[in-house]
């Protein structure tokens, strides 16, 4: 397995949040980590599907302050 794809965006950052995923480390311990990690340590490429919640990300206000120079709302939201 070369890849794995999760859904990673404002509602769902388990993948970057979450220890669940459990791993044995160097020593043999088994711990919880995260699947960040795990698949950094694997050499898995990690791919996010759904960052904007399939849109519905666009429907929440922003503030023009918070990125003053991005003008589309899809790629403020990122």
């Amino acid at each position: 397995m070369r890849f794995v794809q999760v859904p990673i965006n404002i509602i769902m950052p388990e993948a970057f949040v979450e220890p669940w995923q459990v791993m044995a480390d160097k020593e043999g311990v088994e711990r919880n980590k995260l699947l960040v990690a795990c698949c950094s340590e694997m050499e898995i490429n990690l791919v996010s599907s759904q960052p904007l919640l399939q849109g519905m990300t666009a429907n929440i206000p922003l503030s023009k302050m918070a990125v003053p120079k991005i003008y589309n709302l899809a790629s403020r939201h990122l």
